[in-house]
């Protein structure tokens, strides 16, 4: 049989690429367009948001000279001992007029006596008579004695001017109010600074959102203040059916806040003109290339999509779908080398397996084998001098002890009944009886129906033991109580005492062992060799959850999967 020839998929895609270009062309001539557009709506926006950084600087600057020149001249005493005696002389008008007009954030400045009459009047500049928000500006003042404060308010003049913005504070002398001093920002300078950036609308608000000053009314609404859908914009926003590009910066000093914002809608309404456009002559061209890359995409991308599909399933956990390819090309070279390759997972999976089971038979036969050698310190020296005096009751001691000990060392299975386990733990607690005599006593409640159900063996003394290890307490009678119910198909093992229990931080600190991957100190060391035994014996979702209360007692729960074996034991090298 004649071999084929093997045609590179590279060549085969390269000359259908090079055939039809048209696409790609287009499709990079669309991509400048909007990227076009994009850099106008950067430009706009870094423009944006360098005004605002602009002037919001600059309102910072001189808004802090204008706070601070009015706090320097309320405690001029010239002007405080002139006030008492009711007349402002002409040389400290003077002195006033040139500290004022040192001020670069212009405004007019008038001084009142302590009944609120005009004492000084800088630019000769008059409030008319309605203005209601001139008797609001006294009343901060004299709440607030001690400080320099703004006012955003519309103060009118009689040659016309308007003002949004005071700056004011009390003049004291003796805890006592003598004076006023008001300077109010005048509007026209404000709008003077911002209009060489007359292109974006300025807005300068206080932080209750009350414009202070405006180079758009159409933003301000009847209770002069910017509208709801302005205060919680920033960056791209559609207010009114027209789109901004909004930015907002704090002038810390003031509490004030500065709003630059672009229109858009130029820029927008091109850019989805042309769009519009360019997806009709996408749409043309798509339609007329579909007709023709569909016939070579049947031909040249069979086996790619059988590599995807053989991918698939892999990622759905299928080892034993093999791709078969006979291309002659690079397909059929990827093909083979992901059957080798599924052949060599499948492998390593089984041997991870088998060493996984290795290592956690292994590391339950230690933690079983770890039996706490002072229990059998003290119950030796228990036992020697009960020989001496009851040999009844030491015989009693060595068998249960005995026992005990044999039960641990057993090493045939890692489960054990219910019955079989609570037959040692009740030999367990009758040396404790022995040792401790009637300050301990015990009780057992458990449901019958749960004596053949597994559990791993001797998996409640350590628990024991450290409730008799922390809690007990000679001044009172130590009592520990065991409940092994079934709940929600798991087996419920309860271990309560009443002894000395701990403080919340003492339990904090047993439960974070717990949870540790390996106990680095030997303290509490049975009870992490419970709870590690559970995890690598059930998994994460069967544990130990212990509770303490100091002087009250602890309470610890074992959570275990209801399972029989039909041996009673189950092998754990089986």
């Amino acid at each position: 049989m004649k071999k084929r020839e093997f045609i590179s998929f590279k060549d085969q895609m390269k000359k259908t690429l090079i055939f039809y270009s048209l696409i790609p062309l287009l499709l990079i001539s669309f991509m400048g367009y909007c990227s076009v557009y994009l850099t106008n709506y950067l430009v706009v926006k870094k423009e944006n948001q360098e005004i605002n950084k602009v002037l919001s600087k600059k309102m910072d600057i001189m808004i802090s000279e204008a706070f601070e020149k009015i706090d320097i001249l309320s405690q001029n005493k010239k002007i405080i001992e002139e006030l008492v005696n009711g007349k402002i002389t002409s040389a400290t008008y003077q002195e006033i007029y040139s500290n004022i007009n040192d001020i670069e954030l212009k405004g007019n400045l008038i001084i009142y006596d302590k009944n609120k009459n005009s004492c000084a009047n800088i630019k000769r500049k008059y409030l008319t008579p309605e203005n209601v928000f001139n008797y609001m500006i006294f009343t901060r003042m004299e709440n607030h004695t001690n400080k320099v404060i703004g006012i955003t308010g519309r103060f009118y003049f009689l040659d016309g001017e308007e003002s949004d913005y005071c700056i004011c504070k009390a003049i004291v002398k003796d805890n006592e109010i003598v004076g006023y001093l008001t300077y109010y920002l005048s509007d026209a300078y404000l709008k003077e600074i911002v209009g060489k950036y007359s292109q974006n609308t300025i807005i300068l608000v206080d932080k209750y959102n009350n414009i202070i000053m405006t180079t758009n009314e159409s933003f301000r609404n009847g209770i002069n203040k910017i509208g709801k859908k302005l205060q919680v914009s920033e960056n791209y926003s559609k207010i009114d059916n027209n789109k901004y590009f909004i930015s907002k910066r704090k002038i810390y000093y003031s509490n004030m806040s500065i709003y630059c914002i672009s229109s858009l809608d130029y820029i927008i309404k091109s850019f989805f003109d042309t769009f519009i456009y360019s997806i009709f002559a996408l749409f043309i061209l798509t339609f007329i290339m579909a007709k023709v890359v569909r016939r070579v995409a049947i031909n040249k991308t069979k086996a790619m999509e059988e590599v995807i599909s053989g991918i698939e399933k892999l990622k759905k956990g299928d080892l034993d779908t093999k791709l078969i390819i006979n291309s002659n090309d690079e397909f059929q070279i990827i093909a083979d080398s992901y059957n080798k390759m599924l052949e060599s997972i499948k492998d390593l999976i089984e041997k991870n397996k088998e060493e996984t089971k290795h290592s956690i038979i292994s590391e339950i036969k230690q933690l079983e084998s770890q039996f706490n050698p002072h229990f059998l310190f003290n119950t030796l020296e228990m036992l020697k001098y009960t020989i001496k005096t009851d040999t009844l009751k030491a015989n009693k001691i060595i068998l249960n002890i005995s026992s005990i000990l044999r039960f641990s060392i057993e090493n045939k299975s890692s489960e054990v009944t219910i019955a079989r386990n609570m037959f040692y733990i009740k030999n367990y607690l009758e040396i404790q009886k022995f040792r401790f005599g009637e300050k301990f006593q015990y009780e057992i409640k458990m449901e019958e129906k749960l004596e053949e159900v597994l559990s791993p063996k001797l998996i409640m003394q350590p628990i024991i033991e450290n409730s008799i290890k922390y809690g007990f307490n000679q001044e009172k009678i130590f009592k520990i109580n065991i409940f092994i119910k079934e709940i929600r198909n798991n087996l419920i093992i309860i271990i309560y005492d009443n002894g000395k229990g701990m403080r919340k931080e003492e339990l904090n600190l047993v439960r974070e062992k717990l949870n540790k991957e390996k106990l680095e100190t030997k303290e509490h060391i049975g009870l992490y060799n419970v709870q590690r035994r559970i995890k690598l014996m059930y998994g994460e979702n069967y544990k130990l959850i212990i509770r303490s209360v100091l002087n009250k007692g602890t309470f610890t729960k074992i959570i275990l999967p209801i399972s029989k074996g039909e041996n009673n034991d189950k092998n754990t090298n089986s």
